[in-house]
């Protein structure tokens, strides 16, 4: 942990969303899914590019862990059009507003930029993996 960085108290996470990249075909995001959901108490916003692995994905987070809300969504987050889309889904089923206002402006999207400044706006339960 770097030194402008705060300790973090993984129990503030529970209850909050974790939108993971790249969670659909059984790897590190998919391993986040897992330990977001299953550990920390998350909901999770499972992204990946494709539909049938974002599908797998939100069916086999709902049946392991039936106490937090799983969403599959296929985005290509390098496209910004297609990351504002996914965006507007997840604000609508989540019951959040404001969430396409960290939007990068800029393609290639920074995921990074996105939720460095969802974080830090303190207005949005989320966190981006």
């Amino acid at each position: 942990m770097s030194k402008q960085q705060d300790n973090l108290d993984l129990a503030e996470l529970k209850g909050k969303i974790a939108i993971v990249t790249g969670a659909g075909n059984n790897g590190i995001g998919w391993g986040l899914c897992k330990h977001a959901a299953g550990h920390l108490g998350m909901h999770i916003v499972a992204m990946d590019l494709h539909e049938n692995l974002v599908d797998s994905a939100q069916e086999r987070l709902r049946s392991a862990y039936p106490d937090v809300k799983a969403l599959g969504i296929a985005c290509d987050v390098t496209k910004p059009e297609e990351l504002s889309t996914a965006l507007s889904n997840i604000e609508r089923i989540f019951q959040i507003a404001k969430l396409a206002q960290f939007l990068p402006t800029q393609a290639p999207c920074s995921t990074k930029r996105f939720s460095r400044a969802a974080s830090r706006s303190g207005q949005l339960p989320l966190t981006l993996m």
